[in-house]
């Protein structure tokens, strides 16, 4: 599994930024573009967000096979990660992905594998570049995402289907 620190690697992936109003869909896409085109489809990817939940990507939900996970009021990422951390029995099976030196420092002290999110960057831009994909976010919305966008809007399905 991959557990990901995602304002860490927002922050430090070219082109998202943490403070622009889609970054988080945007590392998303890019995460679900690595888990799909890398072999991982089995491979669990858990994201997980300091801040306010987002109502098109609420806590425990998944993106198309992330999951997403936020910290509660009064805590952080971080603390998240630590306490999955600290509960996994199989070291191996997990990676952590952060570039907090703090956070880094306490993953490698209990025998876990943790890559910097510079370290990940490069390895999931070798992975899309590779298959050509690029980040192809550019691509048809399947019904079901129509219908949690006109929800979110607040459109009906008549007022929908005008042009």
């Amino acid at each position: 599994m991959y557990l990901i620190d995602g304002n860490n690697l927002m922050g430090r992936t070219p082109g998202i930024g943490v403070m622009t109003p889609d970054a988080r869909r945007r590392l998303l896409h890019r995460l679900a573009a690595f888990r799909n085109l890398s072999g991982h489809r089995r491979r669990r990817i858990t994201v997980v967000f300091d801040g306010a939940p987002e109502p098109q990507f609420p806590h425990g939900s998944s993106f198309q096979g992330v999951r997403i996970l936020y910290a509660q009021p009064h805590s952080s990422a971080d603390d998240v990660i630590r306490n999955i951390v600290a509960q996994q029995r199989d070291r191996r099976a997990l990676t952590v992905v952060t570039s907090d030196r703090e956070l880094y420092g306490y993953v490698r002290a209990c025998g876990i594998r943790a890559l910097t999110c510079e370290q990940f960057n490069d390895h999931l831009d070798a992975i899309l570049e590779a298959a050509g994909a690029e980040e192809k976010e550019e691509r048809e919305l399947s019904r079901q995402e129509i219908d949690e966008w006109m929800r979110y809007f607040g459109i009906t399905g008549e007022q929908g289907s005008q042009p």
